[in-house]
């Protein structure tokens, strides 16, 4: 919609789930990061735990990633 329809958003806007209370509901680790600064400690906690992981990143809406 960005690129090719100029801006000419269709959508119902979606809210998601808190993705850390529902990986800590099954029994794995969540964590959620918002600030660029915080991706290197929070993947270092991921690659030190040999289990499941669930990693939400927050991303600003109209970012193009």
């Amino acid at each position: 919609q960005e690129k090719s329809y100029e801006k000419r958003y269709f959508a119902t806007k979606i809210s998601n789930p808190y993705f850390v209370k529902l990986a800590q509901s099954y029994g794995i680790s969540g964590y959620r990061i918002e600030k660029k600064e915080d991706i290197k400690s929070t993947f270092d906690k991921v690659f030190s735990d040999n289990k499941p992981v669930v990693v939400d990143f927050v991303i600003e809406p109209m970012e193009m990633i």
